[in-house]
């Protein structure tokens, strides 16, 4: 039998991300894009599978830190999703108009080959 949905607050208890050290299967996440480069690679100390981050294509020239990891898939996202602000959200707004392109970056333990791009388009077609 199905559990019934629990409703979340959008701003979650804050909790110290570098100082964890709990092992996980997976991590899929939006960190913050200033530090998005420790936070990958903290998080694979952590995770035993995947880590999946959702991130500005706009930043991923400049995102050497990818070199050294094992990034297995970019995934572009098509059409650009809206992604406004929890507190746009939280204040009844409808999300539209998002300015900014955003991808997946999907990193696999073990993974040590070029990274594949592929896309990820809203009505399920996958390229």
């Amino acid at each position: 039998m199905g559990e019934r949905p629990t409703r979340r607050p959008l701003q979650p208890e804050a909790t110290d991300f570098f100082g964890s050290i709990e092992p996980r299967d997976n991590i899929v996440c939006n960190p913050p894009f200033n530090c998005a480069g420790r936070f990958v690679l903290h998080a694979l100390t952590l995770t035993v599978r995947k880590i999946a981050i959702i991130f500005p294509i706009a930043r991923l020239n400049a995102a050497h830190w990818t070199a050294e990891t094992p990034l297995r898939r970019v995934w572009l996202l098509s059409p650009r999703p809206s992604m406004p602000p929890g507190h746009v959200i939280a204040a009844g707004r409808k999300p539209g108009g998002g300015k900014v392109d955003f991808c997946w970056l999907v990193f696999e333990r073990g993974w040590r080959s070029a990274a594949e791009l592929r896309w990820l388009h809203r009505d399920g077609e996958v390229a």
